[in-house]
């Protein structure tokens, strides 16, 4: 198998930290959040990096650290929601390594970030019904990008193991 590195895109809530450490276990890489690494290079937290300098940085800093990555080897990297929507960043993402949607069905990303809806501010102040509304319209304006990854992981309830059937996929891509 090529030792090239991994991103795993897709909605918040949709298991890219979860399915990106199990991932990088099994193939012996190492794991990667992006947000950790912008928080890392800003010394504040992902939300104060918007509050304190807007969202257009962010998505600067987002791009800058992200094609960074490209001097790491072997490594399972779980990009934020938006990376892939902002700066041209999908294109680089194909370009520079495997592209995985992680897509869960929307009553499985609804449960999920109604349980940490608290440690997000954009999810904060909204009620279940305006959550699965939000979700479903920022899924709808996210999916075209989200699509354009190398492999579409579907999840229609929680998997208590999601990395088996990913691992099928990741050897049948590279043995074309």
């Amino acid at each position: 198998m090529e030792q090239q590195n991994i991103y795993l895109t897709g909605f918040m809530g949709s298991g890219k930290s979860t399915i990106g450490q199990l991932l990088a276990k099994e193939l012996a890489y190492q794991w990667i959040d992006l947000d950790d690494l912008i928080i890392a290079r800003n010394k504040m937290s992902i939300a104060k990096v918007f509050s304190k300098y807007g969202e257009r940085f962010f998505r600067k800093e987002e791009a800058t650290v992200l094609r960074n990555t490209q001097n790491i080897e072997k490594a399972i990297i779980s990009t934020g929601g938006g990376t892939p929507c902002f700066e041209n960043n999908m294109t680089w993402i194909n370009q520079h390594g495997l592209s995985i949607f992680i897509d869960p069905a929307i009553p499985v990303l609804l449960g999920r970030l109604l349980q940490g809806q608290d440690k997000r501010p954009l999810l904060r102040d909204k009620n279940p019904f305006e959550l699965e509304v939000f979700i479903r319209q920022k899924l709808a304006e996210r999916r075209p990008v989200y699509e354009q990854a190398h492999l579409h992981y579907t999840q229609e309830e929680e998997d208590i193991q999601p990395v088996q059937p990913l691992l099928v996929q990741i050897k049948s891509y590279y043995a074309q």
